[in-house]
């Protein structure tokens, strides 16, 4: 099963808000999994894929960075 980060984890990994995280979900930019109504998950390879389509490589390096520091403390859907 993919890795599941909750928004507020997004928001760190991408270094912004997390109204900003919810603003690419809703403009279509980042994919997100509805687990009911009030518990939005966003996979691992719907943020690697936002953030190669960014237009700035040092987002990519360091967001990918963030990513993968998040794996390695086990960033799974359920942790806080």
């Amino acid at each position: 099963m993919s890795e599941l980060y909750r928004v507020a984890r997004v928001a760190r990994i991408l270094d912004c808000t997390r109204k900003q995280v919810y603003l690419l979900i809703q403009k279509g930019r980042l994919e997100a999994v509805r687990l009911g109504p009030r518990q939005i998950r966003i996979t691992r390879e719907a943020i690697e894929q936002l953030i190669r389509e960014g237009k700035d490589p040092s987002l990519f390096e360091s967001a990918s960075r963030r990513l993968d520091r998040e794996r390695e403390r086990g960033g799974v859907s359920g942790e806080r």
